[in-house]
């Protein structure tokens, strides 16, 4: 497939030239370099440093080579971002709505900060901007609309810098006010809205401690009433967000119960909420939150005993064993964390999960090393967390770790008695222990297996490059024989020719789309995709 410089965003894929001209605007593209006629160079910063190299011979795009692991199509996100770059300007999709963009970020005012209620304004002016004619905005748009507000509440934190805290408050307000009921009209798919409102509300808990009392009283009240305002409505987790910097603002005993009648409040709503898990969810939540206004205002032995009215709630329980942890009291913290382990275990394992990793650090400061081998290796098992994976390496000896790992082994894999530690979790193993051959017998053993080649083939590929060849071959033969085809699965066929390719089996790969090319004639899309190879 080739492109031009002039039209390369309108011929590739649209959503990969939109991540491409993403990381060209935030100047992921570095060193950029001609390095021979017509052949560039550079580097481009995404999850990892990419190179990328083009060749571009009068605004022709003849090759372009990325080493990333992409290989959904022709082109990745980083080799577009570099072509803008060469092009050096992002083609306006949509020239109107930028430019207009530039004069409502800017105050309108010649005020230091201008009202809560311009600032609301100009927060939902930048949404009208990216929204269409039913005012919902569109996944492609969703992320300039939100980079729109963050410039916009990028001035108030300036103004905590420039430690004018109580002037940043109304900028925090004001996106949360309008974010929220915004989040269903939006495809905030990116979660470009939702940092936004939390971030908004984790400034504001920073900042609860630095205001003078007059503007925290004015600011609990204000706490309290939005936290029952109607906008959240099926947002429990914002309604308790308000209700936490409230509990921060708590002064005296009569502010400590307005904020637990409002909690109370929510209780009440939660009753008929409908579903039971939910209800409870936030129910422990609510509890949680009274608990720390408890234990500020009134003290630890104040809250043990107010928890301890509480115990039905794992949530409960699992903040008492903390308090005792705290307190240095190992015996009653291991004690409720062994019974609790016990009585969750068959029903709700990973909410078990939870007591066993308080019980690994309580064995640790203990320095009980039976105990932090039996718990660790429990977590792991548990949760299929590799964290406690190396924790365990760490602390057993070296002859206590090869018993272990014999053992995990033997737990882990198709028949593991845990549901999170099956395959995946004993392929990860060989990939650390070094066992290569058992990993690729293992990624070979099955058609069921065969996903975990596409996992380890870097480590896989020096030793087994034709192996995994032969996988990926037999992957694509086999889709192609589907009952259900499409435009989507030719091109998920295609994405493994293209690794069989990079392996270094071009000619291979030649042959296989020429097989495939006369055995299905009459498929026109599949044709056109392993044209585009």
């Amino acid at each position: 497939m080739l492109v031009t410089l002039a039209n390369f965003d309108e011929e590739i894929d649209f959503d990969i030239a939109r991540r491409g001209r993403t990381y060209y605007r935030k100047k992921a593209v570095k060193e950029l370099k001609l390095v021979a006629d017509n052949k560039w160079t550079a580097t481009v910063q995404g999850h990892d440093i990419y190179s990328v190299q083009i060749t571009c011979e009068n605004g022709l795009v003849t090759h372009c080579n990325c080493d990333c692991p992409y290989d959904f199509g022709p082109y990745c996100k980083h080799e577009v971002a570099v072509l803008y770059s060469l092009r050096d300007g992002v083609k306006k999709t949509r020239p109107r709505k930028q430019a207009q963009y530039k004069s409502f970020s800017q105050p309108t005012s010649n005020n230091e900060v201008e009202e809560k209620v311009d600032i609301k304004h100009r927060i939902m002016q930048a949404l009208r901007e990216y929204s269409g004619r039913d005012r919902f905005i569109e996944y492609a748009y969703a992320g300039d609309a939100s980079l729109a507000v963050d410039q916009i509440l990028y001035e108030a934190d300036k103004l905590i810098d420039e430690q004018k805290t109580d002037l940043a408050i109304p900028y925090y307000q004001s996106a949360i006010e309008v974010l929220v009921p915004a989040l269903q009209r939006v495809d905030d798919s990116d979660g470009g809205f939702g940092s936004a409102i939390d971030n908004s509300f984790e400034r504001l808990e920073q900042i609860t401690p630095l205001l003078n009392q007059s503007i925290a009283n004015d600011f609990l009240q204000y706490c309290l009433k939005e936290s029952l305002h109607k906008r959240y409505n099926g947002w429990s987790e914002f309604q308790n967000r308000w209700l936490i910097i409230a509990g921060k603002l708590c002064v005296s005993e009569r502010d400590k119960q307005d904020v637990f009648g409002a909690l109370d409040q929510l209780t009440t709503q939660d009753k008929s909420a409908d579903s039971d898990f939910f209800a409870t969810h936030h129910l422990e939540e609510i509890i949680l939150i009274k608990n720390t206004i408890i234990k500020r205002m009134n003290g630890v032995d104040a809250s043990i005993v107010f928890l301890r009215s509480n115990m039905k709630y794992s949530k409960v329980k699992k903040e008492l064993v903390d308090q005792y942890i705290v307190l240095g009291d190992y015996d009653q913290a291991k004690e409720l964390a062994n019974s609790a382990f016990v009585e969750y275990y068959s029903s709700h394992a990973f909410i078990a999960m939870d007591f066993a990793q308080q019980l690994v650090q309580i064995a640790e400061l203990q320095q009980d090393q039976a105990n932090i081998l039996k718990w660790t290796q429990v977590v792991f098992l548990g949760l299929g967390d590799f964290d406690y994976y190396h924790k365990l390496k760490k602390v057993a000896t070296a002859k206590e770790w090869q018993a272990i790992l014999v053992q995990l082994l033997s737990l882990t894999g198709r028949r593991s008695p845990y549901p999170r530690a099956g395959v995946e979790v004993q392929a990860r193993i060989f990939a650390l222990e070094g066992m290569l051959k058992e990993l690729f017998a293992l990624a070979n053993s099955d058609s069921s297996c065969y996903y975990l080649v596409h996992e380890y083939e870097n480590i896989l590929k020096k030793l087994y490059p034709e192996g995994i060849a032969d996988i990926y071959e037999r992957e694509v033969r086999f889709e192609l024989q589907a009952a259900v085809l499409g435009r989507r699965v030719y091109q998920q066929a295609c994405r493994k020719l293209r690794r069989i390719k990079k392996l270094g089996f071009e000619s291979r790969v030649n042959n296989i789309a020429t097989d495939l090319m006369a055995q299905y004639p009459r498929r026109t899309a599949l044709l056109e995709e392993l044209g585009n190879l």
